[in-house]
């Protein structure tokens, strides 16, 4: 199916019926197709809800008329294409990750990590930073509406890729200045994402590395997004421990990531996240909220809390003490 899918994305199915239904005949005229092998493909894609068919018309349904086509929010064009340069050949060595637990991207210099693989600002960082995007526009939007941001000013969205997540609120919350703290070469993607967004008064960048500048000043919120799940409770400890110190007294740090049931083993969608968080990073992986909470309140957080969100990714945050 997967393969099914990135022919007909790549052939352009879906971008040319977001214009209008078209039959056989003109599907396969428009964009050079047999009519044989194209009459199977067509079909497989309604089974599968891509497509619907009425009167002999083909035509996309809301799913691949939503994440399949450019022009449209949630498109997930990215996404898509970051998974097969990326993913799907690390998946190849899943025995490999096993044996080895180490991350199994290619990169030039033989298995590296994504991080690695995405250091340079050439087109592998930009397809990486445009399947963050393309996961964090919908979690953005829940995010926004699903945490009470009103008490605050200033966002610190550290990790923030293309500052999906800060867009977000600050849209939904019109007091918020928010600020993405990322490496230079990712501020300068998320600058354009800011200007698209209209937003560039509101979202701005500073470049720096997380885990060896200090921490851009004055944030009353701190958001950590798709980040720990990357490096891990471990590795990440210390940057915890400059939000605490950097946020004001009642300042918030927001932990904003997929999160595994108590006996670990669901939601299944977790799990295999996590495991591929093994196949591409050194130290990724997921873990539950009750681990999440009890490592805040470990480093001096309180009135912990967890709120399950309809996504993926689910909230755990604490409170600077206040005295």
């Amino acid at each position: 199916m997967t393969q099914l899918l990135y022919a007909a994305w790549d052939l352009g199915l879906f971008q040319l019926l977001s214009k209008a239904p078209l039959t056989l005949a003109e599907i396969c005229e428009r964009l050079a197709l047999p009519r044989h092998s194209t009459d199977m493909l067509l079909n497989t894609c309604v089974a599968l809800g891509l497509l619907k068919k009425e009167d002999g018309s083909y035509a996309n349904t809301p799913l691949s008329e939503n994440y399949l086509v450019a022009e449209n929010t949630f498109y997930l064009g990215g996404l898509l294409e970051h998974f097969r340069r990326h993913v799907f050949p690390a998946w190849d060595s899943f025995k490999e990750a096993i044996q080895q637990d180490r991350p199994q991207i290619v990169g030039d210099a033989g298995k590296s990590d994504i991080f690695e693989a995405t250091r340079r600002p050439d087109v592998d960082t930009e397809l990486f930073i445009a399947a963050m995007h393309n996961l964090s526009v919908s979690d953005g939007l829940i995010l926004a509406e699903g945490f009470d941001f009103s008490p605050f000013t200033r966002l610190l969205d550290i990790g923030g890729g293309s500052g999906a997540l800060s867009l977000a609120v600050a849209e939904r919350h019109p007091r918020i200045q928010a600020v993405v703290f990322d490496r230079p070469q990712v501020c300068s993607i998320a600058e354009r994402y800011i200007q698209a967004a209209g937003l560039g008064s509101r979202v701005s960048t500073r470049p720096g590395d997380a885990f060896s500048d200090a921490l851009p000043e004055r944030a009353d919120v701190v958001v950590l997004s798709l980040f720990i799940h990357a490096f891990g409770l471990k590795r990440s400890t210390p940057i915890l421990e400059k939000c605490l110190c950097a946020l004001p007294p009642g300042g918030c740090v927001l932990i904003y990531e997929p999160m595994l049931y108590p006996g670990r083993t669901g939601p299944l969608t977790t799990l295999l996240s996590s495991l591929n968080m093994l196949l591409v990073t050194p130290s990724g992986g997921d873990v539950t909220a009750q681990d999440y909470m009890q490592w805040l309140e470990k480093l001096g957080f309180e009135s912990v809390f967890y709120k399950a969100l309809p996504s993926i990714r689910h909230l755990v945050g604490g409170f600077k003490p206040k005295a």
